[in-house]
């Protein structure tokens, strides 16, 4: 849909490593009273949960990536320092691999300065 009408759409990557997939259930859980009725919550991968947000651009995204950090921080603080969040804009020709690797890679730690959630913008 976001192809095809050119909407905006973003992804948020929480990674959470060597985490109990009981722990990683609690974080899902967190996560999912934070998102909007149409956001879509996933596990990717064992250690990878997936946050998927129709008609959110970048900045939106990184705001949410922030409030994100904030809940599992508040909430579980115990498991902070094992999660890493990244997020990434859908950009024209990329499929859903391309755009969860890129979320990937611009992750960053939940501990500390939470400023480091802000990837570098990629031109459109």
């Amino acid at each position: 849909r976001s192809r095809r009408y050119a909407n905006p759409l973003s992804c948020i990557s929480v990674r959470a490593s060597d985490t109990p997939h009981a722990d990683i259930a609690e974080i899902g859980r967190t996560l999912k009273g934070q998102l909007r009725w149409v956001d879509l919550l996933g596990e990717w991968r064992d250690d990878v949960l997936l946050v998927v947000l129709p008609e959110t651009d970048g900045e939106a995204a990184d705001a949410l990536a922030h409030k994100l950090a904030q809940a599992v921080a508040t909430s579980l603080p115990a498991l902070q320092a094992r999660l890493t969040i990244g997020n990434a804009l859908w950009l024209r020709g990329d499929n859903a691999e391309q755009l969860v690797e890129r979320a990937l890679h611009n992750g960053a730690p939940v501990v500390g300065s939470l400023r480091a959630l802000n990837p570098p913008r990629i031109p459109r």
